[in-house]
């Protein structure tokens, strides 16, 4: 008897945070390199990056956060979402 009390989509996020994660991981490469991965790997991991940036940027994959009540729950109302609810 759980209900929706809050739904955040953060699909637009996520994709922005991929793109971020590839830079960060682009900048690092002579490290992870160092840290012993191969360069089979490091274009697998690009390509995952892109892969799921693509995904989450045209809405193929979603990702979002639900906070569930019972009813009768008294809980202190919860903070305002980082964006608003989309139908």
């Amino acid at each position: 008897d759980f209900r929706i009390a809050q739904y955040e989509d953060m699909t637009p996020h996520y994709a922005k945070t991929l793109n971020i994660w590839s830079e960060r991981f682009h900048d690092q490469l002579d490290r992870v390199r160092e840290l012993g991965y191969s360069e089979r790997f490091i274009r697998l991991w690009k390509y995952y990056l892109a892969y799921c940036e693509a995904g989450f940027a045209e809405r193929y994959i979603g990702v979002g956060q639900m906070l569930l009540n019972k009813p009768g729950c008294r809980a202190v109302p919860p903070t305002p979402p980082l964006t608003k609810m989309h139908s």
